[in-house]
């Protein structure tokens, strides 16, 4: 394991009560970074060093960046890089043998470590984590001074013990939710976020919320609708719940049999299969719901004219656990505005629309659509532990972009038979999901 600890199958039934009694629920703010990165703040270190980091439901490994890696211009982190030569507690786990973690985007090298970690009012001690002496150019360019490193939250097979990938014990790693989980800090296992919107090219320091231990319930209206994590991808891996529909300008298309979801809080955008793309939404999107929107798909991205966004029509998946209930999205929440300077050096503004025809094929075992922020900033979403792990989302309180709607029957359309071959894992704005070889 990275860390270079082992952590056992976790039986809430046997966890010491007085823990139990003493675990309470944290709310830590995010940092929204032009909604299309949000970060934690956490403490790494004794004393601790301040430390912004990606809360990233789609991978589960924790790292820094070094301040000699920044130092050397080996890194591109923000300034409060991590500098283990201050900390009295960090140990050196790796005998001076480099580890790597790669994403669908870039990659990073480093030490295996462990230090103590505090997140809220919560402190981990001997927490695992990579110490990264080096991130790849695609990294740095994707980084640019914002960020010190990623905090995996995926679900890594939940509560169990188990090789999550046999031969790949990277990817069996616990995260600091199941840490906190084992040692019962927290009043439930679960974690939820609320992903706030900043604007086009600004950062908000109050841009999202990760609540440790339960839900904030002022941020929701009605029940929170759960759907269960699949096992059939890399035994629950991902937070990864089973799909059988999708729709669009409120026509429903079925899909594949074995077709995945992703709930990734890393990554910008809905990640689709190209069959679906090309044949359904792309056209859909064209169309319009009045008129044609003049949206030209290039370069990998959905592009838009901002003053015809309006006319975007409405998106929305269903599970096959809930076939009958629909989480459909604003058109509003798919256009992501991006600023730039054209030849004249004159500003102008681009709308992107936040859907891309590159989910991952993974062979027999299927397709694996992405859920990235896009699709998060309309609910606030749930990631439980119990019950054999589930995914829950519910309807924003305040300015409420996304509807749960249970219909009596659905009639669904398909666009092809078979698996949908899909492309690279993570392609465009921001990409930081474990990149798996299936």
């Amino acid at each position: 394991m990275l860390g270079g600890e082992s952590t056992n199958g976790i039986d809430l039934g046997t966890l010491d009560q007085s823990m139990l009694a003493a675990s309470n629920v944290e709310k830590i703010p995010l940092l929204d970074k032009s909604d299309t990165a949000y970060y934690a703040v956490v403490q790494l270190g004794t004393p601790g060093q301040r430390l912004r980091v990606i809360a990233d439901t789609g991978s589960n490994a924790l790292w820094a960046g070094s301040a000699s890696c920044n130092l050397l211009r080996k890194c591109a982190d923000s300034k409060e890089a991590f500098n283990e030569t201050r900390s009295s507690t960090y140990t050196d786990l790796s005998n001076k043998t480099l580890s790597k973690i790669e994403y669908g985007s870039g990659k990073v090298s480093g030490y295996a470590s462990n230090d103590t970690l505090q997140i809220g009012q919560q402190q981990l001690n001997k927490t695992g984590f990579l110490l990264v002496l080096q991130e790849d150019a695609a990294l740095m360019e994707l980084n640019n001074g914002s960020f010190n490193g990623v905090m995996g939250l995926a679900h890594v097979g939940g509560l169990a013990a188990l090789d999550v990938v046999p031969g790949k014990p990277n990817l069996s790693t616990k995260t600091i939710m199941h840490h906190l989980i084992e040692k019962g800090l927290l009043a439930q296992p679960v974690f939820s976020l609320w992903l706030g919107t900043s604007g086009s090219d600004s950062e908000n320091a109050n841009g999202g919320e990760m609540t440790l231990g339960g839900i904030d319930t002022t941020r929701i209206k009605g029940d929170v609708f759960y759907t269960q994590v699949s096992k059939a991808i890399l035994n629950g891996y991902f937070w990864s719940p089973q799909l059988n529909m999708f729709s669009i300008a409120g026509k429903a298309t079925t899909l594949p049999n074995q077709t995945y979801a992703i709930v990734d809080s890393g990554t910008s955008f809905i990640h689709v299969d190209r069959v679906s793309f090309n044949t359904v939404i792309l056209p859909a999107l064209q169309a319009g719901t009045t008129q044609a929107t003049g949206a030209e798909f290039k370069d990998g991205s959905i592009v838009v004219p901002c003053v015809n966004a309006k006319y975007l029509p409405s998106f929305g998946v269903s599970f096959s656990d809930k076939n009958s209930t629909f989480l459909t999205i604003d058109a509003s929440q798919l256009v992501l505005k991006k600023s730039y300077l054209d030849e004249k050096g004159v500003k102008q503004q681009i709308c992107v629309i936040g859907i891309t025809p590159d989910a991952v094929n993974a062979g027999s075992a299927g397709t694996l659509w992405v859920l990235g922020q896009v699709f998060l900033r309309s609910f606030y979403s749930v990631y439980d532990f119990s019950q054999g792990g589930r995914v829950g989302f519910a309807q924003l309180a305040v300015n409420a972009t996304g509807t749960v709607v249970q219909v009596a029957t659905v009639t669904g359309t398909s666009p092809t038979s078979g698996v949908a071959a899909g492309v690279s894992f993570l392609s465009v704005v921001v990409a930081l999901s474990a990149l798996l070889v299936i």
